[in-house]
C-alpha cells in the first residue's frame, strides 16, 4: 500500500524530500517480501520481527516517514483513504523450499543494510 498509493503521492508533492527517505523503506520492504519467500523457520521469523521493528519505529516516530508524507499529502487524505480501501489484496505465492530462496532473502537484507547471520545471533536483540 505504501510503494502503490501512499509513496507515489508524496513524491508528486516533494520529489527531493522523498527521494532521500524511499529508497531505505523500499529496501526494507524488498528484504520483508524477500523473507516471505522460503518457508518460515525459527531464524527467519526472528529476522523478520527484528527488521520489522526498526522500521515500524522509523515510519512512526515523530518527524518520521508517516508525519513527512502526511505534511506532503495534506489535503488529499479522503482520496488516498479511499484508494487504500479500494486497492485489491496481493496475490500469495507458495512458499519456495530451494536454497536460493533464503539467500536471496539474505541479499535483499544486505542491500537494507542488514545481516541475517548477525541478527540471528543470540546477542542481537
Amino acid at each position: 500500500m505504501e510503494e502503490k498509493i501512499l509513496f507515489p503521492a508524496a513524491k508528486k508533492t516533494n520529489e527531493e524530500v522523498t527521494l532521500k527517505l524511499i529508497p531505505r523503506f523500499r529496501n526494507e520492504h524488498g528484504a520483508l517480501t524477500a523473507l516471505m519467500v522460503p518457508p518460515p523457520t525459527p531464524s527467519i521469523i526472528k529476522v523478520i520481527k527484528y527488521v520489522l521493528e526498526k522500521h515500524d519505529f522509523a515510519e512512526e516516530k515523530p518527524g518520521g516517514l508517516y508525519d513527512v508524507c502526511e505534511a506532503l499529502t495534506q489535503g488529499q487524505t479522503s482520496e488516498l483513504l479511499d484508494r487504500l480501501t479500494n486497492t485489491p489484496e496481493v496475490p500469495v505465492h507458495p512458499l519456495n523450499s530451494a536454497p536460493i530462496a533464503l539467500e536471496s532473502a539474505k541479499r535483499a537484507l544486505e542491500r537494507a543494510g542488514y545481516n541475517f547471520d548477525a541478527i540471528i545471533q543470540p546477542s542481537v536483540k
